[in-house]
């Protein structure tokens, strides 16, 4: 019981920390989340903690049927996918507690080339606010010993939120093939898995 108690006072101190409705951080949520519509390909770059959000936005934002790609490995390998950035691509940089310079550079880049530059980061006053067209500051603070992912994780799914209200057919399409029958009798994406009367497994 006191276990449970913990986990919710964890919770409820995390929430707190997070205050979405200020008209900079929506403001800044909404075009983040336009220029992603607008690209034509998205390039999510990042490192340590900030990789957790990263992989939700280039996730749930391919299946809204945007172009996403993460640069998530090493840094040469990151580096090369910025330098094919141009003008009407997007570079969304999420980064938290430490500031490599490595990151900062792959910013700098992505401005220079000419995409706009979104960057998610638990500091205002981050260098990365230089080269960013765009910039959402989250907070990190919690009572545990590691950082909060709370607060980004909730700015990540506000820009899909966003995503999702676009009237554009690209963004409202369903992508192709979820939700359809696979070959050899295998379930689709999405469907529910009951037991039979017959108490044979079936999918529906």
């Amino acid at each position: 019981m006191r276990k449970q108690s913990d986990r919710r006072s964890v919770l409820q101190v995390e929430l707190r920390e997070f205050d979405p409705v200020g008209n900079a951080q929506l403001h800044a949520i909404r075009a983040a989340a336009q220029a992603i519509k607008a690209a034509r390909r998205t390039v999510v770059v990042s490192s340590g903690s900030g990789t957790g959000p990263a992989h939700v936005l280039g996730y749930l934002g391919t299946i809204m049927g945007c172009d996403i790609q993460l640069a998530l490995g090493s840094s040469t390998g990151q580096a090369a996918q910025v330098a094919r950035l141009q003008e009407g691509d997007c570079l969304v940089v999420l980064n938290i507690w430490r500031l490599t310079r490595a990151i900062r550079g792959l910013a700098r880049v992505g401005r220079e080339r000419g995409a706009t530059v979104c960057v998610l980061t638990d500091l205002r006053s981050s260098p990365l606010a230089d080269d960013a067209h765009h910039l959402i500051a989250t907070p990190i603070e919690g009572i545990q010993a590691g950082p909060s992912l709370t607060a980004m994780v909730a700015a990540v799914q506000a820009i899909l939120a966003e995503m999702a209200d676009d009237d554009s057919a690209r963004v409202r399409r369903r992508p192709e093939g979820v939700e359809r029958p696979r070959p050899h009798g295998r379930p689709a994406l999405g469907r529910v898995f009951r037991i039979a009367p017959s108490h044979r497994p079936t999918w529906r």
